[in-house]
């Protein structure tokens, strides 16, 4: 009775070294819709904003801005910014 041949071990591809300077451990991730990345920027803006205490100044200067001349531009971008966006 013959032995069974040994499969050679199949290696894996290695991954680049993202640990290196210059790299970042997240820079081949690809996160698209809902990064979390970007969510963590943008809740660490909105903190770094709110504790600031520039908070009312800010919504005075919205405030303005929608009553004022640029009025209908503001709603049409923001008109805009709610339809869904297809694919290019």
């Amino acid at each position: 009775m013959r032995k069974p041949k040994k499969m050679k071990s199949q290696s894996t591809p290695q991954k680049p070294d993202n640990t290196q300077p210059g790299h970042s451990p997240n820079a081949q991730r690809v996160e698209g819709e809902g990064s979390y990345e970007a969510t963590h920027r943008y809740d660490d803006a909105v903190q770094k904003t709110i504790q600031s205490g520039r908070v009312p100044d800010l919504a005075k200067k919205a405030r303005e801005a929608i009553d004022g001349p640029d009025a209908a531009e503001l709603t049409e971008a923001e008109e805009k910014g709610k339809k869904p966006q297809l694919p290019e």
